[in-house]
């Protein structure tokens, strides 16, 4: 009976702390990334917390129900609540970084009256003394940082095209109740696509434009 009471409470406290021990960072696992691109769309990583009232400044955050791995919300900077199956949510944040060089963006989420903030600094202006050119006079530093970008929107365009198939494959065996919301999920996953898309052909003419 002692030993169960204490794997309960064990239980407890770790779900209590979901928040305060995750750090918000990006995709990469960048906690405060630096060297992005202007006016940039940047999402953090995921993090758990035992739910409750939410609220976010400076960005936008979604959140997702833990029995639900593909129902993520959609993004949102209203207030709201939430409370997970057996305490339990996870949730991310993403915010557009600055138009100007150099600066810094703040996106902070709370939930439950714990706080976490999302920060993201810009690219320096071309020229500037803390840009790190090569020899040829190419900037080598934001192109390796527009570069790191582009390879994480092309993974996550790899792993949304792999959601994508298992949907359609849902899809074809789904009975017809159920086909109305595959086919919304499909719609939603495709958006996703065309978007990442989007921001990767964009970094890779601003990596061009460097060169």
């Amino acid at each position: 009976m002692y030993r169960k009471s204490l794997i309960v409470l064990l239980a407890v406290s770790v779900l209590l702390l979901g928040l305060q021990n995750v750090v918000l960072g990006d995709g990469d696992g960048n906690t405060s990334p630096t060297g992005v691109a202007l006016s940039t769309v940047v999402e953090s990583n995921s993090l758990w917390s035992q739910g409750g009232n939410i609220s976010i400044t400076g960005g936008e955050y979604s959140y997702l129900i833990s029995d639900n791995p593909e129902n993520w919300s959609g993004w949102t900077s209203a207030p709201g609540s939430s409370l997970g199956i057996e305490g339990l949510i996870y949730a991310k944040v993403r915010q557009t970084s600055s138009a100007s060089y150099s600066t810094t963006t703040y996106a902070t989420l709370t939930i439950g009256g714990v706080s976490k903030t999302f920060s993201v600094t810009t690219i320096a202006a071309p020229g500037s003394g803390t840009v790190t050119t090569t020899p040829s006079g190419g900037n080598q530093a934001q192109i390796n940082s527009l570069n790191k970008q582009i390879n994480s929107l092309n993974k996550k365009i790899a792993k949304l095209n792999k959601q994508l198939k298992t949907l359609k494959k849902q899809l074809k065996k789904a009975a017809a109740k159920k086909k109305k919301a595959i086919k919304k999920k499909i719609a939603g996953t495709n958006k996703q696509i065309k978007s990442a898309k989007k921001k990767a052909s964009a970094l890779t003419k601003q990596v061009k434009a460097l060169k």
